[in-house]
């Protein structure tokens, strides 16, 4: 029995690295984000396209645009960066570092505040009185903080503490969640009272989609995407940053359902696949570019990156 699951191990390997991946080339539009700042976040929201932009203790903010004619309206201007967006019902919330997590209505920005400094890197609202936030200093002390209504709006309740670091966040309506970090997968299914770490470990889990109830992706910075088909509880690896020569470095991902997704990372690698991972296709074109956000609106994918660009191009 040991000897087949041995065999199995290996032919997993092999399957991986004869794994080929695709050029392709398509007609790409660029934009310039404001000051050219680095654009953590992309958010399509309507006809608009929202932007959280910064580099730590840069300038940083929100921006919006309509799509159909490009011209950047400031929201939100801060001496730090943003860097996660999120529109519920008719709210628009953003995630900066610090110790205040801004939402706007009615045009009108309103702030939760906190005492102390956050890096956070990423948030999720299950309701207007429901939040979870994920923070983390590099390979230091990691946090998820949980939010819950008192009033209008929610209170900054305890933190859980971790080793290291958080870098997203992805939540579902009914209360459960994924966190990934340095080393580790978490999920919730209480709004983030209580985590459980899921089977991948070892990698630097950098990003994290959740298209629908049972599939999810992630990537990582040592250059491994994983996908699950069961809500989290078990995990199949699609790329491998040890058999896949370039060795990606993983920066952002972003599956519109079981089968399409693109992930990006530094040294412009921004892969495709539209088989739910098997298959790939490398977009050439983005040399020098480090890619940290992704958008799709149905006709287009959109690419934020460290440089201060944003990439469009049809799929």
């Amino acid at each position: 029995m040991a000897y087949n699951k041995f065999l199995l191990f290996l032919l997993g390997l092999s399957c991986l690295a004869c794994q080929k991946v695709a050029p392709i080339e398509r007609p790409m539009t660029q934009w310039l984000a404001p000051n050219q700042l680095p654009v953590n976040s992309l958010l399509l929201h309507g006809d608009s396209l929202y932007i959280g932009l910064g580099n730590l203790f840069d300038q940083g903010g929100v921006w919006a645009t309509a799509l159909d004619s490009p011209s950047w309206d400031s929201l939100l201007l801060l001496d730090h960066a943003v860097r996660d967006l999120q529109w519920l019902e008719d709210r628009l919330y953003a995630y900066p570092i610090g110790n205040t997590v801004y939402y706007r209505a009615g045009g009108i920005w309103s702030g939760l505040y906190m005492p102390g400094w956050e890096f956070f890197s990423a948030g999720h609202f299950f309701s207007d009185s429901a939040g979870i936030l994920v923070a983390g200093e590099n390979l230091g002390q990691g946090r998820i903080h949980r939010l819950r209504g008192n009033g209008e709006f929610p209170n900054l309740l305890q933190a859980d503490s971790f080793l290291h670091s958080f870098s997203d966040l992805a939540g579902r309506p009914n209360g459960q969640a994924l966190a990934v970090g340095y080393g580790l997968i978490l999920k919730t299914e209480d709004h983030g009272q209580n985590w459980t770490p899921m089977p991948p470990q070892g990698n630097y889990f950098r990003a994290i989609s959740w298209p629908d109830s049972l599939n999810a992706f992630v990537a990582g910075d040592y250059g491994s995407v994983y996908k699950t088909e069961d809500g989290g509880e078990s995990w199949q690896k699609l790329l491998s940053g040890r058999t896949m020569s370039p060795k990606y470095r993983w920066r952002s991902i972003l599956a519109l359902d079981q089968n399409r997704l693109a992930v990006g990372g530094k040294d412009g690698a921004l892969l495709l696949s539209h088989d739910g991972g098997e298959n790939w296709q490398k977009l050439a074109g983005l040399e020098g570019e480090e890619i940290l956000s992704l958008a799709h609106d149905g006709q287009f994918w959109y690419l934020g990156t460290a440089q201060g660009h944003i990439w469009r191009f049809s799929d």
